[in-house]
C-alpha cells in the first residue's frame, strides 16, 4: 500500500515514502537531552477509540500501521509494554527482522530490541513474553511484588525492582539506559503511557489516526492512574505527517528541546 508524505511538504512529497530511509532519518535525528529517549506509539480512531470489539488495537489497525510499528521497533533498543497488554495481545520476545539488520548493525543496535514488561503484581512463568527470547525479557516491577513471584520471574527474566508500591519509571529508565537500552519505544497501554506522562518522561509521540468512526462511548489514549502530574503540559512539534491509501494518518510529534 502506498504511503505519501504530507508534511513537511517538498516537491517529492507525492512520491512513495521509503520506510527504511525514513527509519534511518529518525534514528539519526534522536538527540537525547537525558540518558534515554522515550518514544510512544499509539493508534486511535477519529473519535478516539484505541481498540475494537476484541479489546485490542488489531481491530482498528491496517497493513501500513503494522509496517510503521515494525519500523519503530527497528530503530529501538527496547520495547516497553504494560503487563495487561503483554498478556492480552499476547506479546512475545521480539525477533531479529532481516529488513532492519544492516541499519541496526551500522548504528550499534543489537539484532533485535529487548522486550520490557512493567508489572506491579508479577507475571506467570509460562507467559508468552518469556518464551524463545534472543535475550531475556526484562521485567520492571516494584517492592510491592510478592517475593515468591519475584523469585519465579527471575528464573525466566531479567528483573529490575524500582519503587515501593508502584514502579518508579524514571529510575527504571535510568536502569535501562545503563544497560545500553536508551532508545525506548512505549507501546502502551493507556495506563502505562499515562504513568510515563505523569513523570514527564515522554520525548516523542507517534500517533496513527485510523480512518474509522467507532461510535464508542468510552475512548482514551491515556487514563487517570492516580499519580500526581509533576509538570505543566509539554509543547510538541509536528515533525512529519504521512497518509496511506486507506486515509490513515501517521503523525510524529517531537517535544521541544529541554
Amino acid at each position: 500500500m502506498r504511503v505519501r508524505q504530507l508534511l513537511p511538504y517538498t516537491p517529492e512529497s507525492t512520491a512513495e515514502v521509503d520506510l527504511l530511509a525514513l527509519a534511518e532519518k529518525m534514528l539519526i535525528a534522536i538527540k537525547p537531552a537525558r540518558p534515554w529517549h522515550l518514544r510512544s506509539n499509539m493508534i486511535a480512531t477519529i473519535d478516539g477509540a484505541i481498540s475494537g470489539a476484541s479489546g485490542t488495537s488489531a481491530d482498528i489497525s491496517n497493513t501500513v500501521d503494522l509496517q510503521m510499528l515494525a519500523m519503530l521497533r527497528g530503530i529501538s533498543d527496547a520495547v516497553v509494554v504494560g503487563s495487561r497488554n503483554a498478556l492480552i495481545q499476547p506479546y512475545r520476545p521480539l525477533p531479529a527482522r532481516p529488513r532492519w539488520q544492516h541499519m541496526r548493525a551500522a548504528y550499534g543496535l543489537a539484532p533485535a530490541p529487548r522486550l520490557v514488561v512493567v508489572t506491579n503484581s508479577g507475571l506467570p512463568q509460562d507467559a508468552a513474553c518469556f518464551t524463545d527470547a534472543l535475550e531475556p525479557t526484562i521485567v520492571l516491577t516494584s517492592s510491592a511484588c510478592a517475593p515468591q513471584k519475584l523469585a519465579q520471574m527471575r528464573e525466566v527474566a531479567h528483573v529490575i525492582v524500582t519503587g515501593a508500591q508502584t514502579v518508579d519509571l524514571s529510575a527504571a529508565m535510568h536502569a535501562l539506559s545503563e544497560m545500553g537500552l536508551w532508545r525506548v519505544l512505549c507501546e502502551g497501554g493507556p495506563s502505562l503511557l499515562s504513568a510515563f506522562s505523569a513523570q514527564d518522561l515522554v520525548d516523542e509521540a507517534c500517533v496513527t489516526t485510523a480512518a474509522i468512526w467507532s461510535g464508542a462511548t468510552t475512548t482514551a489514549m491515556t487514563r487517570d492512574v492516580g499519580l500526581p502530574t509533576t509538570t505543566a503540559p509539554a509543547q510538541m512539534f509536528l515533525s512529519h505527517l504521512l497518509i496511506d491509501e486507506d486515509d490513515y494518518l501517521y503523525a510524529r510529534w517531537v517535544r521541544e528541546q529541554r
